[in-house]
């Protein structure tokens, strides 16, 4: 708890500058800096901006070899949506664009009234290459099959170093009827043709070229059962060497996308898979003239994300380390010391580095943290200099947002656990803060030193708000995680209260003044801590959170029916209904819902595919005929996470900060 006290410390060094806490307007916004990337040889600066103004995303390209970087291009519009660039060669540009389904239709609808959302139209992925001045521009792909129904035609897989006129895009490809497949092309970045070099299954989810773009390897993904099998292509035929087990639950909040699990070296496969010896993922590497499999990269206390890879040959040349904060092993020892200098720069956030120029003296990189939601800069290798080009959110930066830091305590057994803790602003000596406690998703899930939007919106109404890592958690080993399993309302629950019992210990909270918020798995911790810990909590927000485990399991098996696999999964996770309903009962808050003295704030989704909608409706009714202290809001149109739309984003943020000031101010 050092770091924590040493927050306190530095706020009140800075309490004489009074900054104003960002409104819910600003949470609410878009990005306003979107991308940027450098042109290979360094002449060009591509960005993206939104001109929140004009609900307008535009594209721009600056000529970095010219006195006052002069402006050379600019694409975009209200309707016509850049959201990422790549660069073909030094003078060949493949914007990324989001455009509406039946675009000329919308365009007219948008000329009619100021009401018009682009966001409420369905939304497909486009390319245009284009020339670095805008000339020459084409649609990739305009002609495939299908196309028109295919959502997505703009994911680039490949840039081919030694071919300048084509790369390799993945798309969903029309075989029958209304079905697609995964499909690899190759594509003409100057006539937009392109041809199919590879194909895969209904569960083909990504594929591996090697730096010629030769396919080598590809990867299907099967949800249910939750694996990957990777599979090698060899003479025209596919075969499955190795099995990748998935454990985290919480989707949303995954840091690397399962195509980023495998990469080459050379033409051997390396990808991330559990070293049984540690309990912690590892690097393993497939040869494939010999067939034979070796730990490639392991490590005793923390998990291997996944493979690092050249940005232009994707090419293996190290590994990302999971941890607080993301950081990357190379194995080229000049590579480790360009990046630690670089990383001695942000020690309290994660780095990305998003282009690099050919020759690697330059580089775009984004730093983010629990207090910076991003800050994009171009740092020049050769003399160290870091030049700022703009924050994500002009409206949400460090200068007022709330203070973060790590914060570890131990659980009643001794077990040490990882915490992150953001301390408003407003903190006064002697004065004692309201905490809230916001246990993550999941429950195979973690927190991070990364930024989340609906931590800081608390936090900066004037709360100090409390992630813990409690036992489950992923990314502190197998032992740790399997320590959660059949553990909902036990020995998880017992971890969060012992973190609000230390933060009481430690002075720093007000014990008349706490609330515990949470989603999805979250939400149920929520629940539960009012039944378990009612003398605790002053309220308890649940949003989408489960409300009966036998029922969730029920509803879980029926889309798992056929996956024995899938069902041990589960009963081992959460409990089996044959052998632990007096278990799942007792620690199922409806079944519990007499306990609840606690007030409470149900909020759920009336589309959740997750956690059934009736499973917080159930509650809330029986709470209304207890005449317990239950507000309930119903989300018509979202799903399981709610903050994909931004007037359902908006109803959670004012419902949960009415709800907190009413019982904590």
């Amino acid at each position: 708890m050092l770091k924590l006290f040493n927050i306190f410390l530095l706020i009140l060094f800075f309490s004489q500058l009074c900054v104003a806490k960002p409104a819910l307007e600003e949470f609410l916004k878009k990005p306003d800096y979107l991308a940027a990337k450098i042109s290979p040889n360094g002449k060009y600066l591509a960005e993206i901006k939104h001109l929140q103004k004009l609900d307008t995303r535009v594209l721009t390209v600056r000529d970095l070899s010219t006195k006052g970087y002069p402006l050379i291009t600019k694409l975009g519009d209200k309707i016509i949506q850049p959201y990422a660039i790549d660069w073909a060669t030094n003078d060949r540009m493949l914007v990324h664009v989001r455009v509406p389904n039946k675009t000329n239709k919308v365009i007219s609808e948008a000329k009619k009234g100021d009401d018009f959302d682009l966001d409420d139209h369905f939304m497909f992925l486009r390319t245009i290459a284009m020339d670095v001045d805008g000339s020459n521009p084409l649609v990739l792909m305009e002609r495939e099959n299908g196309s028109r129904r295919n959502r997505n035609l703009s994911s680039i897989h490949h840039f081919l170093p030694d071919d300048k006129n084509h790369v390799l895009i993945k798309a969903y490809r029309k075989v029958k009827y209304s079905k697609y497949k995964l499909s690899l092309f190759k594509v003409n970045i100057y006539t937009g043709e392109s041809k199919v070099i590879g194909k895969g299954n209904s569960y083909t989810y990504a594929f591996l070229n090697n730096e010629k773009g030769e396919l080598r390897y590809r990867l299907d993904h099967y949800p249910i059962s939750k694996h990957i099998d990777i599979l090698e292509y060899k003479e025209n035929e596919w075969n499955r060497i190795d099995r990748i087990e998935l454990d985290e639950d919480n989707e949303e909040a995954r840091t690397i996308d399962y195509g980023q699990y495998v990469g080459l070296l050379g033409d051997d496969l390396v990808y991330r898979k559990l070293d049984d010896r540690t309990g912690f993922n590892a690097l393993w590497r497939y040869k494939t003239q010999s067939k034979d499999y070796s730990l490639l990269a392991s490590l005793d206390d923390t998990d291997i994300l996944a493979p690092l890879v050249s940005l232009r040959t994707n090419e293996v040349i190290g590994y990302k380390k999971d941890g607080d904060f993301i950081r990357n092993t190379f194995f080229n020892k000049k590579l480790q010391n360009e990046y630690d200098k670089v990383t001695r720069l942000f020690e309290e956030e994660n780095i990305e580095l998003i282009s690099k120029t050919q020759d690697g003296n330059l580089g775009v990189l984004i730093a983010h943290g629990q207090d910076n939601p991003g800050t994009f800069y171009i740092y020049n290798y050769s003399n160290s200099k870091l030049t700022r080009l703009s924050n994500l959110y002009s409206g949400l930066t460090s200068e007022n947002l709330s203070f973060s830091t790590q914060s570890d305590y131990f659980a009643r057994d001794k077990t040490k656990i990882r915490g992150y803790a953001l301390v408003p602003r407003i903190y006064q000596e002697g004065k004692k803060l309201p905490l809230v406690i916001l246990p993550h998703g999941g429950p195979q899930a973690r927190d991070r030193a990364t930024f989340s939007k609906f931590a800081q919106f608390i936090s900066t109404r004037g709360y100090l708000v409390l992630k813990p890592n409690f036992r489950g958690s992923t990314g502190y080993g197998r032992a740790f995680q399997e320590a959660g399993y059949r553990q909902w309302g036990q020995r998880m629950q017992d971890d969060l209260t012992d973190a609000v019992n230390e933060m009481i210990a430690l002075g720093f909270v007000d014990p008349e003044k706490i609330c515990i918020v949470g989603m999805s798995y979250g939400g149920y911790a929520a629940l539960m801590g009012a039944i378990k810990t009612p003398e605790l909590y002053k309220c308890a927000v649940s949003i989408n959170g489960v409300t009966d485990l036998p029922d969730l399991i029920k509803f879980d098996k029926k889309s798992i029916k056929d996956h024995a696999d899938r069902q041990k999964y589960l009963y081992d996770r959460i409990g089996d209904p044959t052998k632990d309903m007096p278990m799942l009962v007792a620690n199922s808050p409806l079944k519990q819902f007499q306990k609840i003295t606690t007030p409470v704030l149900l909020v759920a989704s009336k589309k959740d595919g997750r956690v059934p909608f009736n499973q917080s409706k159930r509650l809330a009714d029986k709470l209304k005929k207890n005449k317990q202290h239950v507000t309930f809001i119903q989300l018509k149109d979202a799903g399981h996470n709610p903050f994909n739309n931004k007037e359902n984003m908006k109803t959670v943020y004012k419902e949960t900060e009415r709800f907190l000031s009413k019982y904590l101010d």
